[in-house]
């Protein structure tokens, strides 16, 4: 793939080298939803099967908890053109250059041009009664993007992509990633000085200088390759480089440069030792100039989480030479401090005569405290040959609630990610952990009852579904909310059977004929319909209502997560 000039490259204030992005009419081009919570007409076809009493929405979430149901029937909400409303809070795109083609180059006697879209702020303002993943005030919102792209350079399609972000490590079978790099270069970071790694350069350096045999020009003169060597230890024993001190980066630079060119002087018949031990020391060098990123939200840069995350500029300020910040309040009884931000400017420099085919995709998630998605957003760019495009052509909507199935399967994958370490590669860091799935419901949610539902271990107040929905829109059926939220927790959990069966068993039989019937209508569907659930998924749900009901009409009722079947045979 072509180089993408920098996973997190924020993108310039000024736009002196932009050309004007190809603006796009949101009336020309209406937003479609992708997310089974902003799509009711597509459950069913208008002779779908007949709404659920009002109770039905009161057993699913007796059984899997006020916060899992408030997530799944998070309202569905009409995508606008630079703005998004989401379960937790607003997305909007309407800051700085907005959101843009990017293009650059090639001017007259370069040789370079780069091509690709820009994002210079995305915004998120939580609610102010926004809740985390235990149910307590949230205190900080970040943001997270995952990246999907099939962007190659048609002339040189075998293009390294981003190696310092070990995307290819953690894709998912569909190509997505979480959008974050894990070597970071020291020249990225706020340091002018950095650390001498002493006793690993010692060590490194220690019995090599007697295998050199070529010179190299060192401080303008002709100098023995051993003379160097035995200088550098010289400095560390018991010179100005000992006891590990900082060093500017210029010391760092030359130090390096000269061991390059000792690899190079003594060529092919180098000495096995020498070449060991230098190349050792640059491993050092590289491994002391280089921080790694264990922290997936997308603008910062922490190995611990006892790193401070970055603060945001004052209000009014512009928002330069950052890749964005997280939303966060001292107070939980307070307002927010400043809105989440992501500011990205995804581009792919080729040669001036190469061009570009494909499409980048990113999803964007708030995530709150950390410990639970409320709502993501689709931007990217699309190419074939050098004239890039917006795809979509404004952010859209992904999930009201959550996160897309895709998304979680590639926080999954940065979840289980290994990170070796630069000097030593048996030792593996680990990344920062994202929520998976659904809230898990506690211990007792099968016991709660109604009466105890506002106060029990799950205590999140749904919202009401026979209540106003936002601007203006009608009231949304709480019936077909129910059957969204089934639906949404069988595409996330399709993997299980386990955890599927967990929620067709406390369904009651009614329920799971209707559901079982509604899904033999997708699959004979003619060719190209979109059901509610993809069909492999329908079809294992098939199984296991065949499998329950087998087991009820022959008395072997078996438990689960939430104790025994709750539908006897009526």
């Amino acid at each position: 793939m072509p180089k993408k000039e920098a996973t997190h490259q924020p993108p310039q204030s000024d736009t002196q080298s932009m050309r004007e992005p190809q603006q796009a009419d949101a009336a020309q081009h209406p937003v479609s939803h992708s997310n089974l919570l902003a799509q009711p007409a597509r459950l069913r076809r208008s002779d779908g099967p007949q709404l659920l009493a009002t109770g039905d929405l009161l057993h699913l979430q007796r059984t899997f908890g006020n916060r899992a149901v408030s997530r799944m029937i998070a309202p569905a909400t009409l995508v606008q053109r630079k703005q998004v409303d989401v379960s937790g809070g607003v997305f909007s795109d309407a800051g700085g250059d907005g959101y843009r083609v990017y293009i650059e180059g090639p001017e007259e006697g370069e040789q370079l041009m780069s091509r690709g879209a820009q994002m210079s702020e995305l915004s998120f303002t939580p609610k102010a009664e926004l809740l985390n993943g235990k149910g307590e005030p949230a205190r900080e919102v970040s943001l997270i993007q995952t990246t999907n792209s099939t962007i190659v350079d048609q002339q040189n399609p075998h293009a390294e992509d981003q190696p310092e972000s070990m995307l290819g490590a953690r894709r998912t079978e569909e190509g997505s990633a979480i959008d974050q790099q894990i070597y970071l270069s020291v020249k990225r970071l706020p340091l002018s000085k950095q650390d001498w790694n002493g006793d690993a350069m010692k060590a490194a350096l220690t019995g090599i200088a007697d295998h050199a045999q070529a010179n190299i020009q060192y401080r303008g003169n002709s100098t023995p390759i051993s003379a160097v060597i035995t200088e550098y230890l010289a400095n560390f024993n018991n010179g100005p480089w000992s006891a590990n001190p900082k060093v500017t980066n210029s010391i760092v630079v030359a130090v390096k440069g000269n061991l390059d060119k000792m690899l190079v002087a003594e060529g092919e018949g180098i000495h096995p030792a020498l070449r060991a031990g230098i190349e050792r020391a640059l491993l050092v060098i590289k491994d002391q100039s280089t921080k790694i990123n264990l922290d997936p939200r997308y603008a910062e840069e922490r190995s611990t989480e006892e790193e401070d995350l970055k603060p945001a500029p004052a209000k009014g300020s512009p928002a330069q030479g950052t890749t964005g910040w997280a939303a966060k309040r001292s107070d939980p009884s307070a307002e927010w401090e400043s809105d989440a931000m992501l500011r990205d400017r995804p581009a792919h420099t080729i040669d001036k005569d190469h061009t570009l085919q494909g499409r980048e995709t990113f999803e964007v998630a708030a995530m709150a405290d950390g410990d639970k998605f409320v709502g993501s957003i689709r931007w990217g760019w699309t190419i074939d040959g050098t004239e890039p495009k917006l795809d979509p052509a404004a952010i859209e909507l992904v999930d009201a609630g959550s996160a897309s199935k895709e998304f979680h399967k590639a926080a999954k994958a940065w979840n289980e990610m290994e990170i070796s370490d630069l000097l030593d590669p048996n030792t593996k860091h680990r990344p920062m952990q994202l929520p998976l799935g659904m809230a898990n419901p506690g211990p007792d949610v099968g016991k709660t009852t109604p009466e105890k539902m506002q106060s029990g271990p799950n205590t999140e107040p749904l919202p009401n579904p026979w209540s106003q929905g936002p601007q203006g829109q009608q009231p949304v059926d709480p019936q077909v909310l129910f059957w969204q939220g089934v639906n949404q927790f069988i595409t996330l959990n399709g993997d299980d059977p386990d955890r599927l069966r967990d929620l067709l068993t406390v369904l009651t039989k009614p329920q799971r004929t209707q559901l079982r019937k509604s899904y033999v209508d997708d699959i004979e569907l003619v060719l190209g319909y979109e059901g509610r659930v993809d069909e492999p998924i329908q079809r294992r749900v098939l199984k296991i209502i065949d499998s329950i009901e087998a087991e009820l009409l022959f008395g072997r009722c078996r438990p689960n997560l939430f104790g025994m079947d709750s539908s006897p045979l009526v």
